[in-house]
């Protein structure tokens, strides 16, 4: 933390960013403690510095810098979550109507051929161009089609596609790949009932046999490409 409370994205190098994430992951813990004093600090410093107002328009800056003009879908997501579970918690009605301007926002604008997408750059007003599987927690408005993309992927080889090319609908896929980001698209899959059995038969095997998972593999022989 610094002197106004905002956490910085790496606890050990005070000079790192402030992100839409951290600020995020924390109010979710504070209403996990039912914090109401310390959330309603971070709720501040989320409207003081995070929030830029435009119109009817209500964006959260990813990270805190002056010409940052760009959200991060998964990040508002969890804010907005957190803001309602805060609202009923604390009694606070002025959380939940914070959280509904941020999805109305990502609903109305946030948008590809017909896709909730990654974020939107507000200063060129122009929405990405993917879907990040990854992304998709169970916490994104049933409207975003995020079941659909999910529901679509080809489950016939071990690792998953990482992101979704909302322009030409195809499913896109890195040669090497992060087991975190793996773990988390499972995860999405399973919250709708889809299963992932030949990934979740090659995490098992390679726990069993190696007794950890490394940082990265190799999609295509599925060898670990680091050795940490």
């Amino acid at each position: 933390f610094d002197e106004k409370r905002f956490i910085h994205a790496y606890p050990s190098a005070p000079d790192s960013q402030y992100l839409s994430e951290s600020i995020g992951l924390y109010m979710e813990y504070l209403v996990m403690m039912e914090d109401a004093e310390q959330f309603e600090l971070q709720y501040n410093n989320l409207l003081d510095e995070f929030v830029v107002e435009k119109e009817e328009d209500f964006f959260i800056k990813w990270l805190i810098y002056e010409d940052a003009s760009v959200n991060a879908l998964i990040d508002d997501i969890r804010i907005a979550a957190v803001l309602r579970e805060a609202a009923e918690l604390f009694g606070q009605p002025e959380y939940s109507d914070t959280a509904d301007r941020i999805i109305e926002t990502i609903s109305r604008i946030q948008t590809n051929n017909g896709y909730t997408v990654d974020y939107y750059d507000w200063q060129v007003e122009f929405p990405a161009q993917r879907v990040t599987l990854s992304y998709l927690i169970d916490d994104v408005p049933k409207d975003m089609n995020a079941d659909r993309v999910l529901e679509n992927v080809d489950a016939s080889e071990v690792f998953f596609p990482e992101y979704f090319d909302v322009v030409n609908e195809v499913y896109v896929k890195s040669e090497v790949v992060h087991p975190i980001d793996q773990l988390l698209i499972a995860i999405n899959r399973e919250r709708i009932g889809l299963s992932s059995d030949l990934f979740e038969e090659w995490l098992k095997t390679e726990w069993a046999e190696e007794g950890r998972l490394f940082g990265r593999y190799d999609r295509e022989t599925l060898q670990p490409a680091v050795r940490y």
